[in-house]
């Protein structure tokens, strides 16, 4: 997977239109999304981070259907992360490059079979002004395997210029490939 911006209309200009550069810029400077997930119909929820925002932050509850028509047209690469690991192989997995990457964790609880489901909520901390954002994995088992979800959602602002966007497709590079069985000479 890779992050990619779809322009869905060219910037003023001379000519009408401009670079893809700039028409990306153009793009996620007015695109009102700060909440993404790869499950809109049934985003993981956000529960012992709801506790930690304040009252002047945004709602916890995902945006709904018009942000996921949004989020659909925008970041059309974004989708569930689904293996033939067991739902602990990838709750391991998720956990470890959560770990990795420094962000608190707030809360994990691991997939126990036929009783619940995994989920991880971390804060992540934006790279240049340090603004925390929170995430929610959530990982449940499917015939043949098991399914990731993720969600990540700024705290404050309507607009996060696409850094949610890329947080989840990085995310379910890295988990996928921490996830994905080594040859035994590559290990």
């Amino acid at each position: 997977m890779s992050a990619k911006v779809v322009p869905l209309f060219a910037p003023p200009g001379p000519s009408g239109g401009g670079s893809a550069v700039l028409q990306s810029r153009f793009l996620l400077e007015r695109v009102p999304l700060s909440d993404i997930t790869t499950d809109m119909a049934d985003p993981p929820r956000f529960e012992a981070i709801a506790r930690l925002r304040s009252r002047d932050a945004n709602p916890v509850a995902y945006p709904g259907a018009s942000a996921a028509d949004l989020q659909r047209a925008t970041y059309p690469s974004i989708a569930p992360l689904q293996m033939a690991s067991t739902p602990l192989e990838l709750y391991e997995a998720a956990l470890g490059i959560v770990t990795k990457r420094k962000w608190r964790v707030v809360d994990a609880r691991s997939p126990q079979a036929g009783r619940r489901e995994g989920r991880i909520e971390a804060v992540a901390r934006t790279r240049f002004m340090g603004f925390r954002d929170d995430v929610v994995i959530r990982v449940r088992p499917v015939v043949g395997g098991a399914r990731l979800d993720i969600r990540s959602a700024s705290r404050y602002g309507q607009r996060d210029f696409g850094a949610n966007a890329a947080r989840v497709l990085a995310l379910l590079d890295d988990i996928e490939e921490a996830a994905t069985p080594q040859p035994e000479g590559r290990r």
